[in-house]
């Protein structure tokens, strides 16, 4: 998303000069509210979701709470991470 919203050309663009230096991720096992309090926190809308192994298992995100029943959550999270710093 970085990349296409910088104009770079999909064809010809490097990864290492978009992609995020630190990676924030959460374990398949923690509790819901520890991950939202993280993507909250560091202003991130999804969040690679790894297993015990360190395997990457999937990736959460704010339409994955909305479609689970956690509207009031999602509309929190989004809230929080659509709000600029001061």
């Amino acid at each position: 998303m970085r990349s296409t919203a910088a104009g770079q050309n999909p064809n010809s663009a490097v990864v290492s000069e978009t992609m995020s230096s630190e990676v924030k991720f959460c374990l398949e096992s923690e509790d819901i509210s520890k991950v939202t309090k993280r993507m909250e926190k560091n202003k991130i809308r999804r969040l690679p979701v790894i297993d015990s192994n360190k395997n990457l298992v999937g990736i959460i995100s704010l339409g994955d709470l909305t479609v689970r029943g956690e509207e009031n959550v999602a509309c929190e999270v989004l809230k929080e991470v659509s709000t600029p710093e001061e």
